[in-house]
């Protein structure tokens, strides 16, 4: 099922920002924490041309090695008895050689993660997701991402919802508009009340009741 809802305008600024080329072009969205950021980078990756496009979880720089070295090993499954090491660097030497590639390098708390990655690889495009809104001025360009418009919230909501069959929707948007519209949060409610039956307005009442824990609830990862 589709989960991704809206976002035009974010989409319309992505394309716009990547139409550069001749050179490697690093776009950082950046935004709160599950305001969607991953969502956004992994549907606008997908209607992009690149023969080549390789998400990279980039959160530490051992996790930016090791989705280095699985992009070796797609490229060339024989290069998987050389150690991590190599593999890396022949996925780097690949991506200097190479132009015409898409590189999502998800979820990075530090420029300097990537930066080793990124210089040395000039014929490329990179989109990166972080909740890091500054010190990106020498590495990327920037994207904001907000939280979800609200009628996008609710139609998010719905979706989840109404999967299965129909159900009661009333008190959707309300619940939406309790949690901020963070599509993150809105994604967990409605599976919530898809899967245990619970109306919008009856998880509303709970929100009320027991706020803590259903607000850690709605943002635990999927």
């Amino acid at each position: 099922m589709e989960l991704f809802v809206g976002r035009g305008g974010d989409l319309e600024k992505l394309s716009a920002a990547f139409a550069n080329t001749g050179e490697v072009v690093v776009q950082a969205v950046h935004g709160l924490g599950g305001v969607g950021k991953s969502a956004l980078a992994a549907h606008w990756a997908a209607k992009q041309s690149e023969s080549v496009r390789w998400w990279i979880t980039a959160d530490t720089p051992a996790a930016v090695n090791a989705g280095t070295a699985a992009l070796a090993r797609a490229l060339q499954p024989g290069l998987s008895a050389l150690p991590t090491e190599l593999q890396t660097e022949r996925a780097v030497a690949w991506l200097a050689g190479h132009t015409g590639w898409l590189l999502v390098l998800d979820n990075v708390e530090d420029p300097a993660h990537i930066r080793p990655l990124l210089d040395r690889v000039p014929g490329g495009r990179a989109l990166v997701t972080t909740r890091r809104a500054t010190g990106w001025h020498h590495d990327a360009a920037t994207l904001r991402l907000d939280t979800l418009e609200p009628a996008d919230a609710v139609a998010l909501f719905h979706r989840i919802l109404t999967q299965h069959g129909p159900r009661a929707t009333e008190g959707s948007d309300a619940v939406c508009a309790e949690l901020g519209h963070l599509a993150l949060a809105v994604e967990q409610a409605a599976a919530f009340c898809a899967e245990t039956g619970t109306t919008p307005a009856a998880y509303l009442d709970m929100l009320a009741k027991w706020p803590a824990t259903m607000f850690a609830a709605a943002l635990a990862p999927l």
